[in-house]
């Protein structure tokens, strides 16, 4: 078994690290999302390039003269509060690190944030309501449990031993917010996982939720909310690339399987972010790297492949933020 996240191997060996499951915060008004860094094709290339997807047009741009300050990252995340948003948590070449970008949603540019990453991370999961978010779980030399919790104002991250998880683990199948909670459901450590955590942000307490764990293991997918709904979509099995869409409940925590499907099978990323009406899962891996986008429009549960969202670039492991 690999044990470095920068390592490339066999998917059915060793699970790629998803870009993001998303965050989802206020989207009453966000008019877009932002992808960043990821790994190319043909070689294994590192990436640093960020790309705008917006939500009424279902299109996507690269931002050609804006990149990830710490060039070469996989693994890495997005929160935001509407008015900047915070990528952080990320592999590089030779390891992880420990940056937090800043990025500014009226003005589409990118820098350095002062503050840093307790510890060199990849491959957590986030979420958060606007005021505070969560960036749970990853890897380090090993998977960890490590909850940290992020504070707006001030742009800080720390270490929260009442958000920790309830076990270690990477690569969650998908994590994002309600009004109330950040939900982190599944994940991989040396086999897919099945647990949903919940973390209150009243309390900044976690704890494992059975009636939302996932009926299968499942890791490397992403997650979208309307607030009233998670959804956990796509993702790898034991069984091979996912196209499911499970979805949690927030007013029971009680989990279902959708009758409908995504458009395309797809893991390792499809960087997921969403509007308050649907979600974008733009790049990842169906059987090989992707550029290809697709929505889901959450009250219908009707997804889709959108050439016009499809990056300019195949990428696997990209972040998603919006």
């Amino acid at each position: 078994m690999i044990r470095n996240p920068r390592d490339r191997v066999d998917r059915k060996m060793q699970p790629r690290f998803r870009g993001l499951d998303p965050v989802i915060d206020w989207h009453e008004t966000n008019e877009k999302m932002i992808l960043g860094g990821g790994t190319g094709n043909a070689p294994y290339q590192w990436n640093n390039a960020m790309h705008k997807a917006i939500y009424t047009t279902d299109t996507t741009s690269l931002l050609a003269s804006v990149t990830l300050s710490v060039g070469g990252t996989v693994g890495t995340r997005g929160i935001t509060n509407k008015v900047n948003g915070y990528f952080m948590g990320r592999g590089v070449s030779g390891g992880n690190n420990a940056a937090i970008d800043k990025y500014t949603m009226s003005t589409d540019t990118n820098a350095a944030n002062s503050n840093s990453m307790p510890e060199a991370v990849s491959a957590g999961g986030t979420g958060g309501n606007g005021t505070i978010g969560y960036f749970s779980g990853g890897y380090t030399t090993t998977d960890i449990a490590t909850g940290r919790k992020f504070t707006f104002s001030s742009a800080t991250i720390t270490n929260t031993t009442s958000a920790n998880l309830t076990e270690a683990r990477r690569a969650v199948a998908g994590c994002c917010a309600s009004q109330t909670a950040t939900y982190i459901a599944g994940g991989y450590t040396t086999s897919g996982r099945t647990k949903t955590d919940k973390i209150v942000f009243a309390t900044d307490t976690c704890s494992n939720i059975a009636s939302a764990n996932l009926p299968a293991a499942r890791w490397n997918g992403g997650g979208i909310t309307n607030y009233s709904t998670i959804f956990v979509c796509l993702g790898s099995t034991n069984s091979g690339v996912s196209n499911a869409i499970l979805k949690i409940a927030v007013s029971t925590d009680v989990i279902s399987t959708s009758s409908s499907t995504m458009a395309t099978a797809k893991e390792a990323s499809g960087a997921a972010s969403s509007s308050s009406t649907k979600g974008f899962f733009i790049t990842g891996w169906t059987t090989g790297y992707s550029n290809q986008g697709e929505t889901l429009v959450m009250s219908t549960e009707a997804s889709s492949n959108v050439t016009g969202l499809n990056s300019t670039t195949t990428l696997v492991a990209a972040g998603g933020m919006g």
